[in-house]
């Protein structure tokens, strides 16, 4: 019992280190970005290797616009990124990550026109928020099945927090 209590220990505090690795690699990353693009493609990048994401998408606002997608290399994607709003518009209203392995097998966003005509198979999406308000949702999206820890779940709704402090520093 103790060698699996202990086990178990370990593997948490890898997963720990993992995601503090994550973290420092986006700040030292993002330490000088003065604009949207200069912060999200260090994300972009980030987030593909933590989530195996095609395309990394900020939605802003109530009506969640999209501000910005970018592919997993970190440039910005030049056309409007399509999304499925139903499943951006649940993260948003319940404040919650949101990690579909298959989204088109899911029974609460399978019937959803946007999960079948944009061949969405995995998606992470997580608020976007600072000192309590949400702001919006970073939406991640892969056509093909990707394997993903759920630690990497959690590690995005910390980079969703850092998103929110820089946006509410660029509003003050």
């Amino acid at each position: 019992a103790i060698t699996i209590t202990n086990a178990r220990r370990m593997e948490r505090y890898k997963h720990g280190y993992a995601e503090l690795e994550c973290l420092h690699r986006l700040a030292l990353a993002t330490l000088g970005a003065r604009t949207l693009d200069g912060l999200m493609g260090p994300i972009a990048v980030e987030a593909a290797a933590l989530a195996g994401a095609e395309r990394t998408v900020l939605l802003l606002g109530d009506d969640l616009d999209c501000r910005g997608a970018y592919d997993a290399g970190g440039r910005a994607i030049a056309e409007a990124a399509d999304v499925s709003h139903s499943i951006a518009r649940w993260v948003y209203e319940n404040g919650e990550p949101l990690h579909l392995l298959d989204a088109q097998s899911d029974d609460t966003f399978q019937v959803q026109k946007s999960v079948m005509a944009l061949g969405l198979r995995t998606v992470l999406a997580v608020p976007v928020a600072h000192a309590g308000r949400r702001v919006g949702v970073l939406y991640l999206d892969n056509q093909r099945i990707v394997e993903v820890s759920p630690q990497a779940l959690h590690t995005l709704a910390r980079v969703g927090e850092l998103v929110g402090a820089y946006l509410s520093r660029a509003d003050a």
